[in-house]
């Protein structure tokens, strides 16, 4: 480093945060879309295991436009520190609460692109959900 002002790391092209490189490698998602939803591959902070989630298209679709989705009558959780929500799942080792996937609304927007670019989903259907989803929320307020 060439000065105490940090001035010589370029953090411009590197997305939005300033974590990037070798060592951050266990902090990005490998995530997937599938019929079912996008499957996501976390790692247990508490006992190390690998969990394989799986997030509905419904769910996706409640995130996205900023709703509390349900899993299994179980509310996900929001995470101020995060800036989203996780879904209720522990982990198959130690049965502790998983601490990702975080999904975000801008996560969930991009979750949905790939669903219509790769032909599992269909906008229709996804603009139905959001109605449902608004209705819903109308109806209970």
């Amino acid at each position: 480093m060439a000065n105490d002002d940090f001035s010589d790391i370029d953090v411009h092209g590197q997305g939005f945060g300033v974590l990037h490189g070798g060592g951050t490698d266990s902090l990005e998602m490998k995530d997937k879309v599938t019929q079912a939803g996008p499957e996501c591959v976390s790692t247990c902070i508490h006992c190390g295991t690998g969990n394989r989630v799986i997030i509905s298209w419904e769910e996706v679709v409640a995130v996205s436009i900023q709703m509390v989705p349900v899993s299994d009558n179980r509310p996900w959780i929001y995470t101020p520190q995060n800036g989203g929500m996780l879904p209720p799942t522990t982990c198959r080792g130690c049965h502790e609460q998983l601490q990702d996937p975080v999904v975000t609304p801008d996560r969930g927007e991009r979750w949905l692109k790939k669903g219509i670019q790769s032909g599992i989903l269909r906008a229709p259907w996804v603009q139905q959900k959001i109605l449902e989803f608004r209705r819903g929320a109308a109806q209970h307020r």
